[in-house]
C-alpha cells in the first residue's frame, strides 16, 4: 500500500486552518482599516464604543427600550419567576405561583 504524499494544499484546505488564517487576517488588518477611516466616521465609532462595546450589535442605541429583548432576563425566565404586576398585589404563599419546585 502506497503512503500518501505530503501536500501543503491539503493542510490549507483544513477548516480549522482556514478559520485561523481568516481571524489572523482580521486581527492584522483591522488597525489599518481604523487608521484609514474618515474622521467623522471614526468619531461616531468612538462614541458608539463609549456607550458600550456591544451597543452597535444590539441596535445602535443606548437604551434597553430600543432592543426587542432589552429588558429580558434569561435567569428569571428559566427559574420560572416572571415580572410581577404592580397593581395585582402580593400573591399568597399558599398559591404556589412563582415559588419554584419544592422537593
Amino acid at each position: 500500500m502506497e503512503r500518501p504524499t505530503f501536500s501543503v494544499l491539503t493542510i490549507l484546505k483544513n477548516p480549522m486552518i482556514l478559520m485561523g488564517l481568516v481571524s489572523m487576517g482580521i486581527f492584522i488588518g483591522m488597525p489599518y482599516l481604523m487608521d484609514n477611516m474618515d474622521p467623522e466616521m471614526r468619531a461616531e465609532f468612538e462614541a458608539q464604543q463609549k456607550k458600550g462595546p456591544m451597543a452597535a450589535l444590539s441596535g445602535g442605541g443606548g437604551g434597553a427600550s430600543e432592543s426587542p429583548l432589552g429588558g429580558f432576563d434569561m435567569a428569571s425566565y428559566l427559574a420560572g419567576s416572571g415580572k410581577k404586576d404592580s397593581g395585582s398585589g402580593s400573591a399568597s404563599p399558599s398559591t404556589g405561583k412563582g415559588q419554584g419546585v419544592k422537593r
